[in-house]
This record gives C-alpha cells, sequence and structure tokens, in this order.
C-alpha cells in the first residue's frame, strides 16, 4: 500500500520525500480552501491538548476571528460554525495560538507543530495512566 497525497488525492507517493516536501496541488494556501481544512483538521483533534502554547477562548470569539482574519468567505464560515457546534468542543476551549494569531499562521509546519503537540500530548497521558513505558512497545498499529 502506498501512501497517498494528504489533499489532492491523485496518484499515490512511490516513496516519501525528503524534507519538507510538499506538493504544489496539495500545499496550504490562503485563498480560504485548503486553509479551512487545516483549521478544522485541528479543531477535531483539539478535544483534550496539552495547555501550553494555547489560548483559551469562547467558540463565539473564535469564530469572530476567523471571519475578521479575511481568510474565509460566508459558506465557508458557516461549514466552519456547523463543525465547531457539533465536534464536542464546549463553549470555552482550548485553540492553537497559531490559529488565534493575527493574522493566522496558517501553515504546514505550524499544523504539524500542533498535530505532534496533541498526539505526544495524549500518548505522555496514556503512558503515565498505564504504566507503560514507550521503550516497552514494539509495534504500533
Amino acid at each position: 500500500m502506498s501512501p497517498w497525497h494528504i489533499q489532492c488525492l491523485k496518484t499515490p507517493l512511490t516513496a516519501v520525500p525528503a524534507g519538507d516536501w510538499f506538493c504544489p496541488d496539495c500545499s496550504i494556501t490562503t485563498n480560504g480552501d485548503g486553509v479551512n481544512l487545516l483549521v478544522l483538521g485541528l479543531l477535531m483533534g483539539m478535544r483534550r491538548p496539552r495547555k501550553d502554547r494555547l489560548s483559551w477562548v469562547t467558540r463565539d470569539y473564535f469564530m469572530s476571528h476567523s471571519r475578521d482574519s479575511g481568510l474565509f468567505d460566508d459558506n465557508i464560515l458557516e461549514f466552519q460554525k456547523k463543525i465547531v457546534e457539533r465536534s464536542g468542543i464546549g463553549e470555552h476551549s482550548y485553540f492553537p495560538g497559531d490559529i488565534l494569531a493575527s493574522p493566522p499562521r496558517l501553515t504546514m509546519k505550524e499544523a504539524r507543530a500542533e498535530a505532534e503537540m496533541v498526539m505526544f500530548g495524549a500518548l505522555d497521558e496514556l503512558f503515565e495512566k498505564s504504566r507503560v513505558r514507550p521503550k516497552d512497545i514494539r509495534i504500533l498499529v
């Protein structure tokens, strides 16, 4: 099984490129299209993140910030609002600082850092609660 491009879903990659390589069709830009997917993807993973580098805000503040950024049209903002309301994010929640920056820093580099923070935070919590040492794990599925 080959890895696929993240957004464009064109032909599978035959190898993972070295370094910070991005397909021109998959690159995140500020046209409000791919950026919205990046933002929503981050929101879905932010239920129990580490609290460092994150900001505590209301959903209304987040939506206002998204609207004021000028990156999204009305259709995207409406879709984003539905996702925020239905994803289990509380009335007050932590959001990535990069998203709340003015202007928002919506790059793959920031997205990766936030994803790592959320995933590693969840794993740290799991290891602590289960008293399993990471070096004792041989295969991760």
